[in-house]
């Protein structure tokens, strides 16, 4: 028997639609592969570095507060003595003045904070000891009720901070608080001063520091007094020689010659006497 009309038709239309299927599906994969990349396999990927954390802390540069190698020096050969002050102080008052002839005034004001941070150094020949030396200087009062030093034209002392020794030099330290009644003195700013006497080598010394209210400062300034001597030979140099003591640089007799203390050795000549 003959395959029917209605068998060939209902063939034909499964066929068209499978092959409509077919041909939709490879349409999608050419639209995907348009438009979605495919992983590509990289022999060199780029990779982000992870960050390193150092445990290390960082080292900051210790100042030694004690170090004054980087101050100026200041030198007067005039009065024979020479120290060290903070390089932002400059002296304002170069020749001595202001009191007896034989007396100088020296102060010292800071350039960068004008001329209300400043110290005064007053020097004097001495012969004394250090109570008598600040004795003569502070009398007493009646009118004030309280010593005064006489230089200042009667500048109140202050109360005794301290009695002590600094780089081998006997100090008595003052402290004086000087408060202003702003009714009488509006605008005026109260003033932290410290004095400080020490003698060296027959001479006086007063520092008087305004506006340093760092008391170690004050007391770095003294350590570092000299008088030119003392600079120029090295200190406890002696010698001795036939029961007596010379100092470094010390000349003498000795029956007819001539003898010296040099470095701590004793030195003389030969000659013979006639």
């Amino acid at each position: 028997m003959a395959p029917s009309s209605s068998n060939h038709s209902g063939f034909a239309r499964i066929f068209f639609t499978g092959l409509a299927l077919i041909l939709f599906g490879i349409l999608i994969g050419v639209v995907a592969a348009r438009f979605i990349p495919l992983p590509v396999n990289n022999p060199n990927p780029i990779t982000t570095p992870t960050p390193t954390i150092s445990l290390t802390p960082s080292l900051t540069p210790v100042v030694d507060p004690n170090d004054i190698s980087n101050w100026e020096t200041y030198t007067n050969t005039d009065f024979n003595f020479t120290f060290k002050h903070p390089s932002d102080y400059q002296l304002s008052q170069p020749v001595p003045g202001g009191g007896a002839p034989e007396e100088g005034n020296f102060t010292f004001y800071s350039a960068t904070k004008g001329k209300a941070d400043m110290f005064f150094l007053d020097v004097t020949p001495f012969s004394g000891n250090l109570t008598q030396f600040v004795d003569k200087y502070t009398p007493y009062d009646p009118g004030m009720k309280e010593k005064v030093i006489s230089l200042h034209v009667g500048t109140p002392l202050g109360k005794l901070l301290e009695k002590t020794t600094i780089n081998s030099i006997p100090v008595v330290i003052y402290n004086n608080l000087t408060q202003y009644d702003q009714k009488v003195n509006p605008g005026a700013v109260d003033i932290n001063s410290y004095y400080g006497f020490f003698v060296l080598d027959g001479q006086g010394y007063i520092l008087r520091a305004n506006g340093i209210s760092d008391i170690a400062k004050f007391k770095q300034i003294i350590s570092s007094f000299h008088t030119l001597e003392t600079m120029a030979a090295p200190s406890g140099v002696s010698c001795q020689y036939k029961g007596k003591t010379y100092k470094d640089g010390e000349s003498f007799k000795d029956s007819c010659n001539s003898c010296s203390c040099e470095s701590g050795e004793i030195a003389c000549t030969t000659m013979a006497c006639l």
